[in-house]
């Protein structure tokens, strides 16, 4: 969130390999319906949702999704959200919904 503060991309003002590198990772947490990791960091929101809206992400990650795959995602997130609640510092606890 902080390098996201005063840039619309991780390292400057392009889009560079910094920020597809991190992309996947962010993929699996949505996929997981764990979007609540990252909640209460606004820029790093918004710089995922940048991140999606490029055509290498249509092209390269969008285009190739199976819905058998993320029903299974969600699937295995929910279920590994109800496992963890209990072992997550309080201030993760608070956002992590059910």
């Amino acid at each position: 969130n902080t390098a996201l503060a005063s840039s619309d991309w991780l390292v400057g003002n392009e889009l560079t390999l910094a920020d597809l590198a991190y992309v996947p990772y962010m993929c699996r947490f949505e996929h997981l319906h764990m979007t609540e990791i990252w909640s209460r960091y606004p820029a790093l929101t918004s710089w995922f949702d940048r991140c999606k809206q490029t055509a290498g992400y249509r092209n390269g990650i969008a285009a190739w999704l199976n819905p058998k795959y993320l029903e299974l995602m969600k699937e295995r997130g929910l279920a590994t959200k109800a496992g963890i609640r209990g072992l997550a510092e309080p201030a993760l606890q608070d956002n992590v919904a059910a």
